[in-house]
């Protein structure tokens, strides 16, 4: 894949139904941190729209989307989160690929991975943008047939390196990662025949400005439906991990609750001990300490740290998940 940038005028943009040149009165750029086919020709994408106009109410945005949507030509628009204090928000946009691009930039779009529009002047924004190897001469030769004046400010391969093997020492085969494509998309191919290892890209990452991770894999050949529940059953064709080089203590203190719970450990099997029976509750908390603390109706609500749990009935003495049932104060 290249990194492609480009400087065009913001009425190209209009003009092929990319963005409306309206956008930026009072946007100053968009950039996209998440992206992937929803349906044919029509992507969702996740993105961050920089303001320098004034900044709504977030209610109020969400009241008006239906007319947002039509306004910026996309056929679905969705506030995510708001930070006022920078100015920003973040959206859930299905956009259509532009009837014009269609068939010279080829059926499926997925050898143009957007980036980043920003308006660079009054009449002219940058464009940032993944192309694979197949695309780029196309979307170069489409510009030059319509006759748009752009610049190009760098072509240059994505960065790629910097990745690390990872082996497992009770693990002898290792899978064999070698650089591909796929329909003229650069991509990372994996083949495992009994095998585990992993890569790794160590990278300093600003979780405020870019607290989403993308990423996309397909699997030739499927797995049994895996059941972590037992030592065997943790295969996966494709796992993605992120990890923090922060040190951590060898073991956290447990949770403090305070007079009004009773505190009980979480076994390995997912049960607490209660009232003389086993209820289960989660294994995903194996060896934690979770709190219980009885409701006004003789049920007891349960809760790790902060989070609430659910309860269990006073008289089935089952638990419920909260997700599940009416939540309790």
């Amino acid at each position: 894949m290249k990194r492609l940038e480009l400087t065009v005028p913001l009425a190209l943009l209009d003009d092929l139904d990319i963005l409306s040149e309206r956008f930026f009165r009072h946007n100053a750029g968009v950039q996209v941190l998440q992206s992937f086919s929803v349906r044919p020709q029509v992507a969702a994408l996740i993105v961050r729209v920089r303001r320098h106009g004034p900044f709504k109410d977030p209610a109020e945005v969400r009241r008006e989307a239906a007319a947002i949507g039509r306004r910026y030509r996309v056929e679905r628009f969705e506030i995510l989160s708001t930070d006022a204090g920078r100015g920003e928000y973040v959206a859930w946009i299905e956009w259509g690929l532009p009837e014009i691009l269609r068939g010279r930039l080829g059926e499926e779009w997925g050898g143009v991975v957007p980036l980043e529009v920003v308006q660079t002047g009054p009449r002219e924004a940058r464009v940032v943008l993944l192309a694979s190897e197949e695309v780029l001469p196309r979307l170069r030769r489409f510009l030059e047939e319509v006759g748009a004046p752009y610049r190009v400010r760098t072509v240059r391969t994505a960065a790629a390196d910097a990745w690390q093997p990872l082996a497992f020492p009770k693990i002898e085969r290792h899978t064999r990662y070698t650089a591909a494509s796929e329909g003229g998309v650069g991509v990372l191919h994996a083949e495992s025949e009994c095998s585990a290892s992993g890569l790794l890209h160590p990278l300093r990452v600003d979780l405020a400005r870019t607290p989403l991770l993308r990423w996309r894999w397909r699997v030739d050949e499927a797995l049994a439906p895996a059941d972590e529940h037992i030592r065997g059953g943790d295969d996966f064709a494709a796992r993605v991990y992120v990890a923090s080089p922060r040190s951590y203590p060898a073991r956290l203190e447990d949770p403090w609750y305070d007079a009004t719970h009773q505190v009980r450990h979480v076994r390995c099997n997912g049960t607490i001990k209660w009232q003389g029976d086993f209820v289960f509750v989660s294994t995903a908390l194996h060896g934690e300490a979770v709190g219980l603390a009885e409701t006004a109706r003789g049920d007891w609500t349960v809760r790790f740290m902060h989070v609430e749990l659910g309860r269990i009935d006073r008289q089935t003495r089952r638990f419920t998940p909260a997700w599940l049932g009416p939540r309790l104060g």
